[in-house]
């Protein structure tokens, strides 16, 4: 997995070129590839947010989000992080679907497919697409696997979607 992690990161930064801005801790912001694309869909919410950091949002939420506070624009840096948690988590070799035992998932309780969330990521030219429901769960009782239900909330958080 480190080794994964590894080249994953060097791959970025050799196809990324860096940006004129620096942040407070000396990161060096970089363009991603144009084909970074990242998808979340929740409650009939679709959210896209793009290689220049465009956020779209498609569909309709209910009561589920409040959009008032959603982004049009996330910065360079908050692109690269959501970036650098796909690749820590190893989310282009995990499986395709988490509902099932046979997915991998350690319990399952009542499958209610209105709660799961489907999450995309396509990134210099490789992409991945990951059904998540809330019926897979850990021993604990806790949504699994805990680092893909990590990432969906970053995801959230980034776009400036709150729960109501």
């Amino acid at each position: 997995m480190t080794i994964r992690i590894f080249v994953l990161c060097l791959a970025l930064a050799t196809v990324v070129r860096p940006a004129h801005a620096q942040t407070p801790l000396g990161f060096r912001a970089a363009l991603a590839p144009p084909d970074t694309r990242i998808t979340l869909e929740q409650f009939g919410l679709l959210v896209t947010i793009t290689a220049d950091g465009s956020v779209a949002l498609e569909g309709e939420t209910g009561f589920e989000f409040d959009i008032s506070q959603a982004k049009e624009r996330i910065t360079r840096e908050e692109l690269n992080e959501l970036i650098l948690a796909f690749t820590r988590i190893g989310y282009l070799s995990m499986n395709d679907n988490y509902d099932r035992k046979e997915d991998g998932c350690p319990r399952v309780g009542p499958n209610c497919s209105t709660n799961g969330i489907v999450t995309s990521f396509t990134f210099n030219g490789r992409s991945k697409r990951i059904v998540h429901t809330v019926a897979c769960l850990d021993r604990d009782g806790l949504s699994y696997p805990r680092e893909l239900t990590k990432l969906e909330e970053q995801i959230k958080d980034v776009a400036g979607l709150k729960r109501q």
